[in-house]
């Protein structure tokens, strides 16, 4: 009786908690949930298309053109940068880079941060006319200086140690109906694309070459993949506008679990630690799946949609559509949340309370 009490007022409060491994354990000699409930009291502006983690910092990147820069631990606004030049273009995609970071826009740019704190940018490299979807870091130490990124309509690779502000190689789409929608890499030699019409594309990168090399195209869905995710380099996930997600056995290409849900699939990302996916839909709901028991709780979200998620050892943040910021310090067990923060994009926060599981089954993941 005492726990429907306690799920009874954390749902009506505005609190928000994260299950399983991230449990917000009540602390009756601190107080704090009702720090954390009075601390969901700022104001915001605008929509969160990426987080990423710089130096100590939670970064945001918004639909408003600004770079927020947050106390992960309290969620304090540190100050905030704005993609200035002619056309203060919306931030797509933020990646860590030497002591800095670079950035990707939807007017097609890349730029570097020069100095951390201060409105400090170089100037605009223009990489296509379309809106870049993503900017992604190769791992090999040899690769530092080079970035995958794609358009609608091109994959390329770029590289700020060539002396050249243009894409090395790419590949390009020439059916005019057919979009990339989502993009991931596997490893530096393999590339994943999904696109509008359900394919998934498997490229590889001929380094020496430099040119990709389209090696498979799967028949994954019945409509746009809008969400990929690489799974220690041994499964892929895929979601879709057809409201499934699947698991792919990237050496067979089988399918080995599908799942079917109410909503759009907008965006997965994977816990390593934990061996989970989480899972955001066009919905009020975010997925929690268990990689190993191959089981899922869905999540309240009390919003429309999830639009960015970060996930790492120490941290979870979660942005969408109700302006508010959610993280999740991992070790401390303390989840904060910041609504509406002003000048900010708009972010939204999870639920999370055990709502159902799958009732497929299947053979454990290798973690």
């Amino acid at each position: 009786m005492f726990r429907k009490f306690i799920i009874f007022f954390l749902l009506f409060s505005g609190v928000h908690l994260l299950s399983s491994d991230f449990e917000l354990k009540t602390n009756a000699e601190n107080n704090t949930l009702d720090q954390i409930s009075r601390n969901a009291t700022s104001t915001g502006q605008d929509i969160i298309n990426c987080i990423t983690f710089v130096n100590c910092y939670l970064v945001t990147g918004g639909q408003n053109g600004f770079i927020h820069f947050y106390d992960p631990n309290t969620l304090q606004l540190k100050f905030k940068l704005e993609n200035s030049g002619n056309i203060p273009g919306p931030i797509t995609a933020i990646v860590p880079y030497e002591k800095t970071f670079i950035f990707a826009d939807s007017y097609g740019r890349v730029r570097i941060c020069q100095n951390i704190g201060e409105n400090d940018f170089t100037l605009p490299f223009k990489i296509s006319q379309l809106p870049l979807l993503t900017l992604k870091k190769f791992q090999n130490k040899n690769l530092k200086d080079y970035f995958l990124t794609a358009s609608r309509k091109m994959i390329g690779v770029i590289s700020f140690n060539e002396g050249d502000d243009d894409i090395l190689f790419k590949f390009d789409l020439e059916e005019e109906e057919i979009e990339i929608a989502s993009l991931e890499m596997i490893n530096d030699t393999l590339i994943v694309a999904g696109l509008n019409n359900g394919t998934i594309l498997f490229l590889e990168i001929d380094w020496e070459e430099k040119k990709f090399i389209l090696s498979k195209e799967l028949n994954a869905h019945k409509d746009k993949v809008s969400a990929l995710c690489n799974v220690n380099g041994k499964y892929l996930l895929s979601g879709s506008n057809d409201k499934t997600v699947k698991i792919w056995n990237l050496k067979t290409l089988n399918c080995d679990q599908p799942y079917k849900f109410d909503s759009e699939v907008n965006i997965i990302t994977f816990d390593k630690e934990n061996n989970k996916a989480l899972i955001g839909l066009n919905s009020q709901f975010l997925i929690n799946l268990d990689l190993t028991t191959m089981k899922y709780e869905s999540v309240p979200n009390n919003t429309i949609y999830i639009s960015a998620i970060y996930n790492s050892a120490d941290y979870l943040a979660v942005a969408s559509s109700g302006s508010r910021l959610t993280v999740y310090p991992k070790k401390k067990q303390l989840a904060r949340t910041r609504l509406k923060q002003k000048g900010q994009t708009k972010v939204n926060s999870m639920d999370l309370q055990k709502d159902g599981n799958s009732d497929k089954n299947s053979d454990n993941m290798e973690q």
